[in-house]
């Protein structure tokens, strides 16, 4: 990991490779370019109330807060996945309606996002600072929290209301 070379100071904890590309993300200019997924498709986590996951996901983690359970947790899936209990045929995961549902909300995110902007340029009038929020909403939406649909509806829906207005 590049990150000491780029920041002396980082401190990358226990969880070396997760927080060193959660800063070059997060603190540098690569952070336009990136879109979060929903963590559970590549990486459901067995917490204290239980596994995230279901049946056919890729990946599951056992963090360290499992404390005593971990062990425990960790051969219960081993054995599970040892007689392919886990097994199931991609068309009958969740992956596929929630992929395409993912990706039809990053396109609508950023057309109304890019369509909000031209609305704005092409008008003489200054921005309302109503629309400007919505707009900064939506940004952060579409940076953070893309994976929470009722939140990136909530503002598509609020930008889109704001600009029909105009």
């Amino acid at each position: 990991m590049a990150v000491p070379l780029i920041d002396p100071a980082a401190e990358l904890g226990t969880s070396m490779d997760s927080n060193a590309m959660a800063f070059i993300l997060n603190e540098t200019e690569f952070s336009a370019g990136a879109i979060y997924m929903p963590r559970h498709w590549l990486n459901a986590r067995h917490m204290a109330n239980g596994f995230e996951g279901t049946k056919g996901s890729l990946l599951a983690e056992f963090p360290p807060d499992l404390a005593g359970e971990r062990w425990k947790q960790m051969s219960i899936c081993l054995e599970d996945v040892a007689a392919r209990k886990w097994e199931v045929p991609m068309e009958e995961t969740r992956y596929p309606r929630e992929i395409q549902a993912f990706w039809e909300r990053a396109e609508r995110s950023m057309d109304t996002l890019y369509s909000a902007k031209n609305v704005t340029r092409s008008s003489k009038e200054e921005m309302s600072p109503e629309l400007e929020e919505a707009i900064e909403r939506l940004e952060e939406i579409i940076l953070w929290e893309l994976d929470t649909d009722g939140r990136a509806m909530d503002a598509i829906m609020r930008v889109e209301q704001i600009i029909s207005r105009l």
